[in-house]
């Protein structure tokens, strides 16, 4: 009997662990192997060590940042300021190209469908669908909001972003009405100075400052609570309640509300380069090639 099946092919590469590459084919039933899960759950309770990082992929492009969405896609903007995407066993989609807005910032892909890239210097959020084709832009100076570092897609299609200003959280249309905004951050204990991420996940919005903190908020907008993480962080991950970031030497999970910490241990090759994290993916540049690794 023939069937459809994920053929794994290793290769070892630079001491770490064995390279995986998948690829569909036709063979017969007795032959089939598996990958491993691509999107495993990293729980308080994982018995975790440094082989608990696996290596995925290796392209060969030159990064200046990275993301995944949870179909396990890969988007790369390069250092020339073009977003590239890879689809999970590396081969190239489409890429989308225009330096009409200055460097990209930033990406939010928690919508795969409608992927949201930031330029910063412009304040301008530029919408794409899953083909990286413009569906729309959001210009926050037009709307009255020039003071704006970090912007998160929202799950209703709306957008989310911290006003400097008024030291408020709001969600905006792309049209700029105002569907929900907490209140004055300033008259609280958590007030975000130097904001550097913003996430909508698990129905909650996270905003991470670097003197701040961790900032967490309702649906609504509402300030719930803050939390100190364990060192300063410029990004983290949000997945089933945890908090994930980037140490010299880790990748760190604290749950919340329990104070219970999980840690990936890097290879010591990896820990001095540039690294991003991504969607229970770690993103690693090595000179003009940029590795995947999951977990």
């Amino acid at each position: 009997m023939m069937g459809k099946f994920l053929l794994v092919l290793g290769v070892a590469v630079f001491g770490l662990p064995t390279w995986v590459y998948c690829s569909s084919l036709e063979l017969p039933e007795s032959a089939r192997y598996s990958c491993p899960s691509p999107l495993p759950h990293l729980t308080s309770h994982s018995s975790l060590t440094p082989d608990s990082l696996r290596p995925l992929l290796r392209l060969p492009i030159a990064a200046r940042h990275a993301a995944a969405d949870h179909l396990g896609n890969t988007y790369i903007v390069t250092e020339s300021n073009v977003l590239e995407k890879y689809a999970p066993d590396g081969r190239f989609l489409v890429r989308y190209s225009s330096n009409r807005l200055g460097q990209i910032a930033s990406l939010d892909v928690s919508n795969p469908l409608k992927v949201l890239v930031w330029y910063a210097d412009f304040r301008s959020a530029v919408l794409l669908d899953r083909s990286l084709t413009v569906l729309g832009e959001i210009n926050l100076i037009d709307l009255g909001y020039p003071d704006v570092r970090t912007v998160a897609a929202a799950s209703d299609g709306n957008l989310w972003l911290y006003d400097e200003v008024n030291f408020r959280l709001l969600k905006i249309t792309p049209e700029g009405e105002k569907r929900a905004e907490s209140q004055s951050l300033n008259l609280l204990d958590y007030t975000p100075r130097q904001p550097t991420t913003l996430r909508e996940q698990d129905n909650r919005v996270w905003l991470t400052d670097a003197v701040a903190g961790l900032g967490v908020f309702d649906a609504f907008g509402q300030f719930e609570r803050a939390q100190r993480l364990s060192q300063p962080v410029t990004d983290v991950q949000i997945i089933e309640n945890q908090v994930i970031y980037l140490s010299d030497s880790s990748i760190v999970a604290e749950r919340w509300p329990l104070p219970q910490r999980t840690e990936i241990l890097l290879p010591a090759a990896l820990r001095p380069l540039p690294k991003w994290l991504g969607l229970r993916r770690l993103f690693v540049r090595r000179e003009d090639e940029l590795e995947v690794y999951g977990w």
